[in-house]
């Protein structure tokens, strides 16, 4: 449970930069977002990700 709620708590954080940076934080960035902070930083965020042509859903 506290793993969950430190993922949410890292999402909570990346949406609330975005926005405080002028961005309008929608799903596809969050989603590039993660994808970055789980394989370039090795965040464990444990999702998911298929690679397409726009980016990682």
């Amino acid at each position: 449970m506290l793993k969950i709620m430190q993922q949410d708590a890292v999402l909570l954080s990346l949406m609330n930069e975005m926005r405080a940076k002028g961005s309008w934080c929608g799903e596809t960035h969050i989603q590039k977002s993660v994808y970055f902070l789980q394989e370039l930083l090795e965040v464990p965020m444990n999702h998911e990700f298929i690679l397409y042509k726009h980016g990682p859903y």
